[in-house]
This record gives C-alpha cells, sequence and structure tokens, in this order.
C-alpha cells in the first residue's frame, strides 16, 4: 500500500481512501514547474493483481475509453500510468457526492428533490451521456459507446454543483474486444429490459437508465425492487412501470410523456438519442433551465457538507490542508435551500433508517471515496468486496408505492459475465436459463439440488455461467 509522501511519476500520495477487492484509491497531488499544484484521484491495481492480464485489460480499456472523451459532465482521466510494477490511473478530483448518496440523505429527512431540480440534474447527466455516445476516434469513426452501467451511483455532483458522469468500468465499444462486450453487465436496478434480457444494447439502453434514475429522483422511491437477485433480474426483463405521477403530483402531463417514453420496454418507442431526451426535458419543465449550477451546489452543502467537512478532517495534515478552501457554503441557510430545491416525501414514505445493516456497512470511510471521482472503480469491476445481498429483507417484487428509494441504495447488484477466475470477488453462480426456465423438467432439477449435497451434485454444476455479486458502493455514506 501506498503512504502518504510517496510518488508515482508527478504525483505526490497525500492520502489513501479507500481499498477495494482489485485496486486502491487514493488522493494525490501534482506538481510541475513555477509552483502549478492540482489535486487529483488516483486508483492503483494491487500489487497481487498487476500479473493478471485480464486485470489489465480491464484497467486499459476503460482508460481507452475515457481518452476519448472531453465534456464538463463527464469525468476527466489524465493518464493511465506505470511505477515499479503498479498500473495507475490519474482522474479528475470531484469534492462532492454522488446522486445516490444525496438521494439518501434527502431522504432521512423525509424530503425528495423537486422537479425542477431532478430535471436539472438530469439534464446535466443527458449531456454528458450524450457526449459519451457521440464520441469519435481520431480518424473520426464513431466509437459505439454504452456505458452500460448509469446509476445514481456513477453520478457525481461537487460542491461547486456539477454534474459528471463516471466508470466505463463495462462499457461497451467499438474499441473493446469480444469479452469486454459480451455478456449482461451492469446495476439490475437500472437494466433496460434488453440489456437484462442478454441482448445486444445500444445507447438507448443508457437512456432507459437515466430514464429509471428521473424516475427515482421525481417520487422519491425506488422503481424496482425484489427479494433476491434473479426475481429482480426478471423484472427488469420484463418491467411493469408505473407513471411517476402516481406518486408525485407535481409532475405535469408533459414530463410524465418524457419519463414514460425513456422507459419504454421496447427500445424502439424510445427517444432516438439522449440528446432529443434532453430537449424534450427542457420543454416539459423549462423552469429546470433556470436552476444554475450555483444552486445545485448550494443543495450539495446542506446535504452533505458536514460529513465532508468531518471526514476530511480525518485525513493527514497535509491531505485536510489541501481541501481547506473546498465547498465554501453560500449565504442561505439549510432550511431556505431545501425549502427551495426539495419538497416533502410522500405520506407512504418509509425513512432510509429502515435499511439493512448490510447496506450501511458499505459506510467507515465514504467521503473521500464519495468526492474522488475515481470511485470510478466500483460498480463491480475494481471495488468489489464483500458478497452480501443488495435487498436482504424487501418483500418479493412489488408497486413502487411499497419500495422506497432508500433501499434502491444499498449496494446494488452488479451483474457481469466474467469467469470465476478472473472476477477476485465472492461470487453466486447462476445457469443463464435459469432466469426464464420454469419448465415442470427445470422445478424437479431444482428440487433435487436443493436437496442433493454439494458433494454429490459437482457435476451438475452449469457451464458457461453469468456471475452474479453484490457490490458496495464507495459513494455512499452508512
Amino acid at each position: 500500500m501506498l503512504q502518504p509522501s510517496d510518488t508515482l511519476g508527478s504525483y505526490t500520495v497525500l492520502a489513501h481512501l479507500r481499498t477495494g477487492g482489485m485496486a486502491s484509491l487514493y488522493l494525490a497531488r501534482r506538481r510541475g514547474a513555477a509552483g502549478f499544484r492540482k489535486l487529483v484521484a488516483i486508483k492503483v491495481v494491487r500489487a497481487g493483481l498487476s500479473e493478471s492480464s485480464a486485470m489489465i485489460r480491464m484497467f486499459v480499456h476503460e482508460a481507452r475509453i475515457a481518452a476519448h472523451l472531453a465534456h464538463p459532465n463527464v469525468v476527466h482521466v489524465e493518464e493511465l500510468g506505470e511505477s515499479a510494477g503498479l498500473f495507475y490511473l490519474v482522474m479528475e478530483y470531484v469534492h462532492g457526492c454522488s446522486l445516490s448518496q444525496l438521494l439518501r440523505t434527502l431522504s432521512k429527512r423525509e424530503r425528495r428533490l423537486s422537479v425542477r431540480a431532478a430535471v436539472a440534474i438530469a439534464m446535466r447527466a443527458a449531456e454528458g451521456l450524450a457526449a459519451v455516445h457521440d464520441a469519435r476516434d481520431e480518424a473520426g469513426r464513431a466509437l459505439d459507446i454504452v456505458h452500460r452501467d448509469v446509476s445514481p451511483q456513477n453520478v457525481l455532483i461537487s460542491v461547486q454543483g456539477h454534474v459528471k458522469l463516471i466508470d466505463f468500468g463495462v462499457a461497451k465499444t467499438r474499441l473493446g474486444d469480444a469479452e469486454s462486450s459480451a455478456g449482461i453487465k451492469g446495476k439490475i436496478a437500472y437494466m433496460a429490459p434488453e440489456q437484462a434480457r442478454a441482448e445486444d444494447v445500444d445507447a438507448r439502453a443508457d437512456q432507459y437508465a437515466l430514464g429509471v434514475m428521473l424516475w427515482e429522483m421525481l417520487t422519491g422511491r425506488r422503481m424496482l425492487a425484489s427479494a433476491g437477485d434473479l426475481e429482480m433480474l426478471k423484472a427488469a426483463a420484463d418491467p411493469k412501470v408505473e407513471s411517476p405521477r402516481t406518486y408525485a403530483t407535481a409532475v405535469s402531463p408533459a414530463l410524465e410523456a418524457v419519463v414514460m417514453r425513456a422507459l419504454a420496454r421496447d427500445r424502439e418507442g424510445r427517444f432516438a438519442s439522449v440528446r432529443e431526451m434532453r430537449r424534450a426535458l427542457a420543454a416539459a419543465v423549462p423552469e429546470a433551465l433556470a436552476v444554475e449550477s450555483e444552486a445545485i451546489a448550494e443543495l450539495v452543502q446542506s446535504a452533505v457538507g458536514d460529513d465532508l467537512a468531518r471526514v476530511i478532517a480525518e485525513l493527514p495534515d497535509e491531505a485536510t490542508r489541501a481541501l481547506a478552501g473546498e465547498g465554501a457554503r453560500g449565504p442561505r441557510s439549510v432550511d431556505e435551500v431545501l425549502a427551495t430545491l426539495t419538497a416533502p416525501a410522500s405520506a407512504s414514505h418509509v425513512s432510509v433508517a429502515s435499511e439493512s445493516t448490510s447496506a450501511r456497512r458499505v459506510g467507515g470511510r465514504v467521503a473521500l471515496a464519495l468526492v474522488a471521482v475515481a470511485i470510478g472503480a466500483a460498480a463491480g469491476t475494481w471495488f468489489a468486496s464483500e458478497p452480501e445481498r443488495v435487498v436482504e429483507s424487501a418483500p418479493p417484487v412489488v408497486s413502487a408505492v411499497e419500495a422506497p428509494l432508500p433501499d434502491a441504495i444499498a449496494p446494488p447488484v452488479v451483474v457481469e459475465a466474467i469467469t470465476p477466475a478472473d472476477a477476485g470477488v465472492a461470487q453466486i453462480v447462476v445457469a443463464p436459463d435459469a432466469i426464464e426456465d420454469t419448465t415442470p423438467r427445470a422445478r424437479r432439477t431444482r428440487r433435487r439440488r436443493a436437496t442433493t449435497p454439494a458433494r454429490e451434485r459437482e457435476d451438475d454444476t452449469p457451464r458457461a455461467p453469468s456471475v452474479v455479486h453484490g457490490t458496495p458502493i464507495l459513494t455512499d455514506l452508512p
């Protein structure tokens, strides 16, 4: 593990932020001529995994995609480097929180985002996604990037009010090989139906995920919930989407139409692009265009400012000094900010305090995981750890009124078609056809397997499995 004052190329480590199953995250500073300084986040492949060709391919894949992206609403990747056998990725440092943490913090106060604030954030995320989908290589050829993991955990909001899309670890692109593009990858709760069915996906799958995020921001609750991984995957493959107006009367018919079109089960029924979706949002809620970054900054500071300050104070002195000027609060009080940019939660809203122990276990040293954009490593590729279930005590697939948003911010399920040897994480292996096969023969087989000792059914292990595993996301406060 690197220590404060250690160097990687031209970067000096200031603090260790987090170590996950496959990589470690550090706050660092770049020094240059004439006193130039810049804070960055550095993701370093763990020493024992640097020899893994699969690991390095994944690392390089993410860096290659990020190298072609330059947009204010997408995290900037500065450098992919290697030092003394350690591979590292240098990324933009973002001081703030994830959208998931913001929603959960508001939920604790029995609040949710106002319509105009939710749409303003969604439009900024859409601008970043549009840049991703439109990216081209040096020869001007379309890269056909599909993020495949658009979710509240992968949208950062800085204390300056900037919204940034992160984490291209499971993205599909023309640059990728067959291994990086194949299989089901992403968080089940935000998967488009075709993605959950392991069909080929295009940019409209990301649009669907953005639609889910907007639905949840507007309603303050979860759109999709289930008691287990396979049940949730079934629900994602054949969703029954209710109108957001059912739970948020402030949603206008025009906005309802935009959200429901983005969430069309058949991708042909969605918008042609997220850019078109953004235009439709602006037309449906023109007042969202007047929500400036300063207002979003006030919201972030009001919601998580104390948490950020507390964790920063616990860092090594040099890191604390480096962050001292980040995020000064505006003149308005917390109550004033919440009154203008949030709304009361619905009467049936269930507080985040009711979430499971495993959901809270993510905690500990969040804050700098959430303020550093290199948590793009999370999402099941780099920072996987405990194999805990995503929703331990939730009911079977239920309607949105019974599925409050706080459960959605538990460590999300991540499904990824990778081989067990390369995973480096705790796994639950299921047969690809286990999701749909409900024939009598299949039911008899499952009953037999349930009553047969493991050692007697080793030969019955499914071949070419999908790997389903729960992944704590570093951006969530305990």
